[in-house]
């Protein structure tokens, strides 16, 4: 067998898929703006908070499949040592990393913390009859992000994890990480398997061995697996010191969030209240004073906690949705994607939704349109007028 070294610093990865790629990402993103900034608006509102629930719903019941799985793929062969020659052996463990985890956390999350501030803002929601499917979908998120957040925390994405592939060459072989047509055929184990690979090839030129292309996925097919050089953010640099920053904040606000919203949803939906016309800061600030003035109960106890968590939502909520989608979307950018915008998966949806808008604009004003065309013929009906009189005058003299 020809002396063999071995390389690391390879991730082989699921890409993330292309229903969660940068376009339909950012259409996510600006539906919810549009539901929180003009909510009144039903007849425009209504159908982005459809396109939400189904996009995020979707991404929740992915994250749970992810979660079950690990976000990784099932090696063919188990874990074991591959003698290199000279005494030299490596642990060889077949491992490829499924991106969607990264993206469902995106959605997902951003979905989940949405809902908290317009628990508490939004008078239109809190009076509406859709309610329970508002609670319903609260319920999904909190599952998916759970199951996200698991995802996020046991993963080791490390340089020292097992993520960062090793991968076998001839001495002195350079290498482009490119997949070959065709795999090799499988042995025992390991060690047989990649002595016959470089044992059965012509020269000694040959592409390097990757034991990650020998695993496989559920819910993805082999062809799905991109090998690329290991994303390794240096310590030190200004990029690592802000995702360092961005995790510390999502890590220490996000499960305080997961709590709110637990309480504040149950508070909103299951406890009696009145809703007041009047601003949230007046509303909360008279229940504070009425609660400083009584005595010191469970029920005044528990009604501060409400209350406190409001102030939260409303005041400090937005920023953590902000910094959320903020570090979402910078762990997106090191991830390759499925399509790119020039594929018909990505505009798509950018089109459907500007159809859909177009349709319910006419929906919503045909009648004005109706009124404004009559109005236009008339106006046009009484200028002409005159000139036909005009002109019928002229022949008659």
């Amino acid at each position: 067998m020809p002396e063999l070294e071995v390389k690391r610093g390879l991730l082989c990865a699921y890409a993330v898929s292309g229903q969660y790629c940068y376009a339909p990402r950012i259409l996510y993103y600006a539906m919810i703006g549009i539901v929180v900034l003009i909510r009144r608006h039903m007849w425009l509102a209504a159908g982005a908070s459809a396109y939400i629930m189904t996009y995020a719903g979707v991404a929740a019941v992915h994250s749970v499949i992810l979660c079950g799985i690990h976000g990784s793929s099932t090696s063919w062969l188990p874990d074991d040592r591959v003698s290199l020659g000279q005494e030299a052996s490596v642990w060889v463990r077949a491992l490829v990393l499924d991106l969607d985890t990264d993206a469902t956390l995106a959605i997902v999350g951003v979905g989940f913390l949405m809902l908290l501030p317009l628990a508490v803002y939004s008078t239109t929601f809190q009076k509406s009859e859709a309610k329970p499917i508002l609670a319903a979908w609260g319920l999904l998120m909190l599952v998916g992000l759970i199951c996200c957040l698991t995802n996020l925390y046991t993963l080791d994405t490390t340089s020292n994890g097992p993520f960062n592939q090793y991968y076998i060459c001839n001495m002195n072989t350079a290498d482009s990480l490119s997949s070959p047509s065709t795999l090799a055929p499988l042995s025992k184990d390991w060690n047989e398997t990649v002595n016959d690979y470089f044992a059965n090839q012509p020269t000694t030129s040959q592409a390097c061995f990757y034991p990650c292309l020998y695993s496989s996925q559920i819910i993805r097919s082999q062809s799905d697996i991109t090998m690329i050089p290991f994303p390794d953010v240096q310590p030190g640099s200004g990029r690592y010191w802000a995702f360092k920053l961005l995790a510390a904040f999502v890590y220490a606000c996000v499960p305080l969030y997961m709590v709110g919203s637990i309480i504040l949803l149950f508070q909103r939906y299951f406890v009696d209240h009145k809703l007041k016309d009047e601003s949230m800061f007046t509303s909360m600030k008279d229940q504070f004073d009425t609660l400083r003035g009584m005595p010191l109960t469970i029920k005044v106890v528990l009604e501060f906690i409400f209350v406190s968590f409001q102030a939260y939502a409303l005041v400090f909520s937005p920023l953590v949705v902000v910094v959320f989608v903020i570090f979402a979307e910078f762990s997106l950018s090191l991830d390759p994607e499925a399509e790119s915008m020039r594929h018909v998966g990505q505009w798509q949806p950018l089109v459907s939704v500007a159809l859909v808008v177009v349709a319910a604009f006419l929906s919503k004003y045909s009648q004005e349109l109706k009124w404004l065309t009559f109005w236009r013929k008339e106006e046009h009906r009484d200028l002409e007028g005159p000139t036909e009189l005009y002109q019928s005058m002229r022949l008659g003299s």
